[in-house]
């Protein structure tokens, strides 16, 4: 992950000679810049997105499959909390399904809370 952040758009990209939004950051040297250094919201945010496109909306394995789960929640009118626990799961733990049962998520009930607030 930090490894393509930092061929993108931060300092392996300055250093190829391309155009880097962090041209000063290293991220394969110091991925700790994402949570503590002067750019950390904008890393924060951009590290999310990427997780997010390259990890979950791609994810499809024996243990379930993002898209069929997005689309089913969908059309059952966005009632079926089953999306909103495995797209969890599989965003905090990387794992979804009967895979990863014997794990938690930390604060699912405020989770889902704000998830429903959100929605409403």
């Amino acid at each position: 992950l930090y490894g393509k952040l930092n061929h993108f758009i931060g300092k392996k990209a300055a250093t190829d000679g391309r155009s880097a939004w962090f041209p000063d950051i290293d991220l394969c040297l110091e991925p700790g810049q994402v949570c503590a250094g002067p750019e950390s919201p904008a890393l924060r945010w951009i590290t999310g997105m990427y997780h997010w496109m390259e990890n979950i909306q791609s994810y499809s394995e024996e243990d379930g499959n993002y898209k069929e789960q997005l689309f089913a929640y969908v059309n059952g009118d966005l009632h079926d909390e089953q999306f909103f626990y495995f797209l969890t799961k599989l965003y905090v733990l990387n794992c979804a399904g009967t895979s990863c049962n014997d794990r938690t998520v930390p604060d699912m009930d405020d989770r889902l809370r704000a998830f429903e607030t959100v929605l409403n």
